[in-house]
C-alpha cells in the first residue's frame, strides 16, 4: 500500500528559479535576491519585473515597464457596468476572479500562448488587479470609481483609488512591502493550481482565475482575511491581554497570521 503525502508535503512536482523557500532557515529569495533586501530597497514594480524577466531592471527598463503598466490602468465601461450588477455583499476575491475571467472574454489574443503575448497579458493583469479591487470597494459602498493618478506608483495608486486622497509615505511603504512579500512563494496552492491549468495549454486568464479560486480558501489566502478580522475584533492594544486570555487560553482559538507550515524557525 502506497503512503499518501497529505497536502503534497515533501513531494517534488517541478523546479523553479522564480523563488526559493528555505523553511528550516526562515529564508525567502526571489531570483536569488533575499526578500529582506527587496523589501528594503526595491519597489513592487522592480520586484515584479525581476520575477517576470529573471533580472532587476535598469532605469530605462523600469521606466518602460512602469509606462506599460500605466497604459493598462484604465477601467473600461463594461467592467464598471458588470460590477454595478453584482450583489454588493459579494466577496472581493469572487469579484476579482470574475473580472479576470471577463478580461479574457474581451482579449482577442487570450489564446495566444507566445511569450510576447503572455508577458503582455501579465502586465495587464498586474495593472488591472488594483483597479478592480479599488473600484469594487467603492462601488459596493455606492461610490464612483476613481481613475488612477499618473504621478503615483502602483502601491500609491492602489490606496489613492480606494480613498480619493493621496496616501502618506508610510502607508505607501507598508503596502509596497506587503505587495513584494505576496508576489511569489514557490509552489503554494494557488500557484500549483494555475500551473495545472497552464500545463494543459489553456490560456493565462483561465490559469489565474483558477489560482484565485484556490487563493480564496481559508487555508490559503483566506487566512489573511481572518487575521484582519481578528485585529478588528481586538480593536485596540488595550484589548490584547483580555482577548488572549478569553479567546486563546480560554477557548483555544488560534492566533491567525503568525506562523506558516513551511517555516520552522
Amino acid at each position: 500500500m502506497h503512503e499518501v503525502a497529505k497536502g503534497l508535503a515533501g513531494v517534488i512536482v517541478t523546479e523553479t528559479t522564480a523563488s526559493m523557500v528555505d523553511g528550516s532557515a526562515g529564508h525567502l529569495t526571489y531570483r536569488g535576491y533575499a526578500i529582506e533586501d527587496l523589501t528594503a530597497h526595491a519597489s513592487y514594480e522592480e520586484a515584479a519585473y525581476l520575477l517576470l524577466h529573471q533580472h532587476l531592471p535598469n532605469r530605462q527598463a523600469l521606466a518602460e515597464f512602469q509606462a506599460s503598466l500605466a497604459a493598462e490602468m484604465t477601467l473600461e465601461t463594461y467592467f464598471v457596468e458588470a460590477m454595478q450588477r453584482f450583489p454588493k455583499n459579494s466577496h472581493p476575491l469572487t469579484i476579482l476572479r470574475t473580472l479576470i475571467s471577463l478580461t479574457g472574454v474581451y482579449d482577442a489574443t487570450a489564446d495566444d500562448n507566445s511569450l510576447e503575448a503572455e508577458l503582455r497579458k501579465a502586465y495587464r493583469l498586474i495593472a488591472y488587479t488594483p483597479i478592480f479591487t479599488a473600484a469594487w470597494s467603492r462601488i459596493r459602498q455606492g461610490l464612483a470609481p476613481i481613475p488612477r493618478d499618473k504621478n503615483l506608483s502602483l502601491a500609491a495608486n492602489f490606496l489613492y483609488m480606494h480613498t480619493g486622497t493621496n496616501p502618506t509615505p508610510a502607508e505607501v511603504a507598508a503596502l509596497n512591502v506587503y505587495l513584494i512579500l505576496m508576489a511569489d512563494h514557490s509552489l503554494n496552492p494557488s500557484t500549483f493550481t494555475s500551473r495545472v491549468v497552464a500545463s494543459t495549454d489553456s490560456d493565462l486568464y483561465s490559469a489565474i482565475t483558477a489560482a484565485l479560486g484556490a487563493l480564496k480558501g481559508p487555508k490559503h489566502g483566506g487566512a489573511n482575511e481572518a487575521t484582519m478580522e481578528m485585529f478588528m475584533e481586538i480593536s485596540s492594544p488595550e484589548n490584547v491581554a483580555s482577548f488572549f486570555a478569553e479567546q486563546v487560553k480560554g477557548k483555544g482559538r488560534k492566533i491567525m497570521g503568525f506562523g506558516h507550515r513551511v517555516y520552522r524557525t
